[in-house]
């Protein structure tokens, strides 16, 4: 987490020639770390979420799962259904995607400056309040089979997953990030609940916010929105954390 977190901010270093006048870090008192880089050239807000969940970070077996939840977390929260979550991101016009990898999961949000607001409560509900409902798990599991079937007729994924199962023989990064059919079948939503649970908690993620806005205004507003999620007694994973010491990192 802190190599990939060490990345981010190097590739977002401010420089005079890109006119960012300032950038600042703190943390929060659930455990979340922020970085703000304030960047004036147009009125747009860009925020990043960096969750150490991946796939170094899956209960044996079960590959595939931080890309299963990532969709999941995309169907509703306690607060919102996914329609009015759709229907909200489109009021503003706002872009909200996100992407699994070996050892994160990364999720973000550009909207204009008028709406950060909105943009970072819609953000903090879905990766702290989604519900994970069982209509929802059985619907994006089929989703998830068809990008499988779409990957397996495309010849270079093929011979990049060889690879990947030659060079990290032994380890998880050797299984697909979207997982195996046996494995993603063998998943239950009890155990992607948990894993929810377990990762995606403040001290285990990275915000990243950058655009037209004054950092302090930022900072107060992140501490009602993602500050506002409660810190989780700890326990240990299953599966999870005891698989990672001495396990190889990519890059």
């Amino acid at each position: 987490m802190r190599r990939l977190a060490a990345l981010c901010l190097s590739s977002l270093a401010p420089t005079s020639a890109l006119g960012f006048a300032a950038y600042s870090e703190a943390t929060l008192p659930n455990g979340l770390r922020v970085v703000l880089i304030e960047h004036h050239a147009n009125p747009m807000v860009a925020s990043s979420v960096v969750v150490g969940a991946g796939a170094i970070h899956e209960p044996a077996g079960r590959s595939g799962a931080s890309h299963l939840l990532e969709h999941l977390l995309f169907d509703g929260t306690a607060t919102r259904t996914q329609r009015q979550l759709y229907d909200e991101v489109d009021r503003y016009g706002a872009y909200n995607n996100a992407t699994t990898r070996d050892d994160h999961t990364l999720f973000q949000l550009l909207i204009q400056k008028e709406f950060a607001a909105q943009g970072l409560a819609i953000q903090a509900d879905m990766l702290f309040n989604s519900t994970i409902a069982p209509e929802s798990f059985e619907k994006e599991r089929g989703i998830v089979f068809e990008e499988m079937a779409r990957d397996a007729s495309d010849p270079g994924y093929a011979a990049a997953q060889a690879f990947r199962a030659f060079a990290w023989a032994g380890t998880p990064l050797a299984e697909p990030i979207l997982g195996t059919r046996e494995s993603l079948a063998g998943v239950s939503r009890e155990e992607v609940v948990a894993y929810y649970r377990e990762r995606y908690v403040p001290s285990n993620m990275l915000l990243v916010v950058m655009g037209d806005f004054d950092s302090q205004a930022m900072l107060d507003l992140v501490r009602k929105t993602f500050g506002a999620a409660a810190v989780p007694k700890r326990r240990r994973p299953a599966g999870g954390d005891a698989r990672e010491p001495g396990h190889p990192r990519p890059g």
